[in-house]
């Protein structure tokens, strides 16, 4: 296809359009002067490849896919409302992905409000500025020797660690009426206890320096 230096230039190269009694009613390609290509585009494209989808209509924008000698499966798609999916041909949000999702690093501008991982998240590393809250029947778990650090202190409605549990220029601090069971006993430079009361069963209190204990209630043997 060769332009016509003296055809006005706002006329594309080349335009495949639906028609409606020899009338084109609907463009589907046009190459402009320009180079661009537009696919659904009435108006002059915006990039090099421009896709405009249809009022009310549900098709995907863009659709990749992988194939074997069985089967094919959905590698890219964006679909009629802008998402993105990965490995899906149902996003349900901007960006869907349907497999493992492999980043040396992910933010979240806190200007989004909350993340949500329903399925849980598994990570080598975890650091949070803005905390980190888990909600239902989950658990933090650390299954490296490592330690895990929470600077600005740790609020929980239930607390378990079989690894033992150590705080540095902190306290132990419970709101509730609950009891407490340390199964492996408990070793406290500083042990205070204001209310509720220390019960030892099947064990005893031992002190290891000359400081003085005190009881303000008394103490019962």
């Amino acid at each position: 296809i060769t332009d016509v230096h003296t055809t006005a230039q706002v006329i594309p190269l080349f335009t495949i359009a639906t028609s409606t009694n020899g009338t084109a009613t609907s463009t589907a390609l046009q190459f402009t002067r320009g180079g661009l290509l537009s696919l659904g585009a009435s108006s002059t494209p915006g990039g090099r490849l421009s896709i405009e989808g249809r009022s009310l209509s549900t098709d995907p924008l863009l659709l990749l896919s992988t194939s074997t000698a069985s089967a094919t499966s959905t590698a890219f798609l964006i679909d009629s409302q802008g998402r993105v999916g990965i490995g899906t041909t149902s996003p349900y949000a901007q960006l869907s992905v349907a497999g493992i999702l492999g980043a040396d690093r992910i933010t979240v501008g806190q200007g989004y409000g909350s993340s949500t991982f329903a399925g849980g998240v598994t990570t080598a590393g975890l650091s949070s500025s803005n905390g980190l809250t888990l909600t239902g029947t989950g658990a933090i778990t650390s299954s490296a020797s490592a330690s895990s650090s929470f600077s600005g202190g740790m609020s929980a409605a239930g607390l378990s660690s079989s690894q033992g549990l150590t705080l540095t220029a902190g306290s132990l601090s419970q709101n509730n009426v609950a009891t407490n069971t340390l199964a492996g006993g408990l070793n406290a430079l500083d042990l205070r206890i204001t209310t509720g009361g220390l019960t030892i069963a099947g064990g005893s209190l031992v002190s290891t320096v000359n400081a003085t204990n005190t009881f303000t209630g008394g103490i019962t043997l």
